[in-house]
């Protein structure tokens, strides 16, 4: 019988600022708790292949104990969203992307700052640091290191519900 996997993708447009910044604290924070069968995929809505995190992005994350240079932006396609069992958007205009491209998605598509809450908005977006500085993307870091840190009992529930 093969393992269950419980997929997790976050979705950003380039795919090499807030998203990857994101998927180093989820995996760290899974790997902290010693969770198997979870994978993190990130993605952008408009990007290219195979680009690394910005500089800043990576410098970031290590400030904060992350190692994210492993990770290269990837396109967002039919087959993660089928794949994934749980979506999280970084911004207002990528939840409405996935949702209207992708319209067999419901009940696992939400943004980060809605999660567990199915309550979009544009008020709710994580803002792009792209072309900022450094004391930008810490700033970014940090939101998204608190809301994961929010969202996480009903991510872990929701793991639980499936690997269990």
């Amino acid at each position: 019988m093969a393992e269950k996997n419980f997929v997790i993708m976050l979705v950003c447009t380039g795919n090499t600022c807030r998203s990857p910044m994101a998927h180093g604290i989820l995996r760290s924070m899974i790997e902290a708790e010693n969770i198997s069968n979870v994978e993190i995929v990130s993605s952008g809505t408009g990007t290219l292949e195979g680009y690394p995190p910005t500089s800043n992005a990576v410098q970031a994350s290590k400030n904060n104990g992350i190692d994210i240079s492993d990770l290269y932006s990837q396109t967002i396609t039919a087959e993660m969203v089928q794949t994934s069992d749980l979506i999280l958007a970084l911004a207002f205009h990528h939840y409405l992307f996935i949702t209207q491209r992708y319209p067999d998605t419901d009940g696992k598509v939400f943004m980060v700052k809605a999660f567990p809450d199915k309550n979009p908005s544009r008020e709710l977006s994580v803002e792009d640091p792209l072309g900022l500085s450094l004391e930008d993307y810490l700033g970014t870091h940090r939101e998204l290191e608190a809301e994961l840190r929010r969202a996480w009992p009903a991510i872990k529930q929701r793991i639980d519900e499936k690997l269990l």
